[in-house]
Order: structure tokens, then C-alpha cells, then sequence
């Protein structure tokens, strides 16, 4: 499967399907079971950070019982992706990327 598997297909399917970044990891690990997560993490971040500065990709927080989610900088985006608790899907606050049109 691995073969035929692309990782950015896949992300930027999930990406598509408005995931967050915890999400995106689990369908990763998913996906290639062979892979250890945090080399899966470590390349995750690495891809949406490059996203980042081509300007491509934004931000935004939903928190749990929260009514709207709010839009974050990338600066904000990137330190959020270095936090530990941004990858446990059972986190209360989740982050999610999107195309910038």
C-alpha cells in the first residue's frame, strides 16, 4: 500500500475535509503503519510549516464548547505545531488548516 500512498495526497485531502492537524496525523499513521509517529509528526510539520511560508495554507483554533472558531496567525500556527498537546485528538483545543484562496 505504502507504494501507491502519497502523504501529500493524503494531507491535502484531510486538509480538504477541514481536519486537524491531530486528525491528519492519526490518518497518516493510518496509512503506513510502518512509520513511527514521531518521524510521521516530525515530517507533518515540516510540511505545513513549508506550506506556511509559501502562503498557501491558514489557521484556525476550535475549541471544545465553543460557538466559532477563530482564525490564528502563522507565527501563532507554527508555535501551536511545536506543542504537544496540538497532536492528542482528545485535546479540547484542536487545530485546523486551510487553503488560502
Amino acid at each position: 500500500m505504502s507504494n501507491t500512498f502519497s502523504k501529500e495526497a493524503r494531507v491535502e485531502t484531510d486538509i480538504e475535509d477541514e481536519a486537524s492537524v491531530a486528525e491528519i496525523l492519526r490518518a497518516l499513521r493510518r496509512y503506513l503503519p510502518e512509520e513511527e509517529e514521531a518521524s510521521l509528526q516530525s515530517w507533518l510539520c515540516e510540511y505545513l510549516s513549508k506550506q506556511i511560508n509559501e502562503g498557501s495554507l491558514g489557521f484556525y483554533i476550535d475549541e471544545f464548547g465553543a460557538k466559532d472558531v477563530v482564525e490564528i496567525s502563522a507565527q501563532e500556527a507554527l508555535e501551536m505545531l511545536a506543542e504537544r498537546e496540538v497532536w492528542n485528538a482528545e485535546h479540547d483545543v484542536m487545530l485546523h488548516p486551510f487553503y488560502i484562496d
